[in-house]
């Protein structure tokens, strides 16, 4: 596994997925999908290149202010570790060798949103208890009220 330091601009391709509460830590995980463009002259327009697509994982507070703030379509800015991943294909006969597939995956350290595409206004973040939170510590209450019940 190749680990490097990547800031890179793209499109979410889906909603971001959360999980985690109880014990585990919050995560979310996501896609984007980064096309570069350039200029071309003898055209007269932009030719946009091959589309690469990366899978975004964000822990913990990042990933909790991720799920309340990233949604498919935005154009957003991850920054984080770069690593290639390889897996071996699920659907490949028994009589041939497995597929090998390797994908690409940013452990995100840091995300915003591409001012270049839209404007925002930033909130008071101890003002806001978001969704994500909310549900770990519903999900707590709920679990210590189950204990509780319960004295075996």
């Amino acid at each position: 596994m190749n680990v490097n330091e990547i800031t890179i601009v793209g499109n979410v391709v889906f909603d971001p997925r959360f999980s985690g509460g109880g014990e585990k830590p919050a995560r979310c995980s996501f896609r984007i999908a980064h096309t570069p463009r350039r200029y071309n002259e003898a055209k007269g327009g932009w030719i946009d290149g091959d589309t690469t697509f990366i899978d975004v994982v964000a822990w913990r507070a990042l990933a909790e202010h991720a799920v309340e703030s990233v949604e498919k379509g935005m154009s957003v800015l991850v920054t984080g570790r770069l690593a290639s991943v390889e897996k071996h294909a699920a659907d490949t006969p028994d009589s041939t060798p497995p597929k090998r597939i390797t994908y690409y995956q940013i452990e995100a350290t840091g995300l915003g949103i591409n001012l270049a595409r839209v404007s925002t206004q930033l909130r008071a973040h101890e003002a806001v208890k978001s969704a994500a939170v909310q549900r770990q510590e519903d999900h707590a209450v709920a679990e210590a009220l189950s204990t509780a019940e319960s004295p075996w």
